[in-house]
């Protein structure tokens, strides 16, 4: 399954995104799926059928579907990967350097339980309700320039511009 919002759709005024129309496909992709996913669940909710395997609906109600087989997976065939599972060859060191991943869980709290499972197991959340680390640096800078592109495109777009002229891409280096 696969959510689209359409570049023309967003606009970062948007006070209910939720609210902003995206189109809902489903892939075909059905593989491992306790059944394969349908529309019937959000049938008297869709805006607009597309195709058989694509309907537009509000964005809120695509999340809210996306978010139900979700639900249906987990209760049908339990949490996947199995965390515990997931995480065994972390403590015996098989993956990567364990005095660096003792060194980084120590400053989130760890007390020295064994390190399987999510780290919700052995993190207190609230010390650590934010996300750290590099992920959380990258995730943070990328987001801030899509941001800062997207405000630049719509401005773009309300004054009439197709693209950006070069005059506005040139600075002066210094004013005279």
């Amino acid at each position: 399954m696969a959510v689209i919002v359409l570049n023309d759709d967003f606009d970062v005024r948007m006070v209910d995104i939720g609210k902003m129309p995206a189109l809902l496909t489903l892939t075909g992709e059905t593989y491992g799926l306790s059944q394969p996913p349908s529309f019937d669940s959000i049938k008297n909710k869709v805006d607009k059928i597309v195709s058989k395997t694509t309907v537009q609906v509000r964005l809120h109600v695509a999340i809210d579907f996306a978010l139900a087989q979700q639900e249906r997976e987990v209760a049908f065939f339990g949490p996947q990967p199995d965390p515990v599972e997931s995480t065994r060859e972390l403590e015996s060191g098989t993956c990567c350097n364990m005095q660096e991943v003792r060194a980084f869980v120590n400053q989130l709290g760890w007390t020295g339980e064994p390190l399987q499972g999510p780290s919700s197991a052995w993190l207190d959340p609230t010390v650590h309700s934010e996300w750290l680390g590099h992920g959380a640096r990258d995730d943070k800078l990328i987001y801030e320039s899509l941001e800062k592109q997207q405000r630049w495109d719509i401005l773009r777009r309300t004054v009439g511009l197709k693209e950006t002229p070069r005059r506005l891409l040139k600075r002066r280096n210094s004013i005279s």
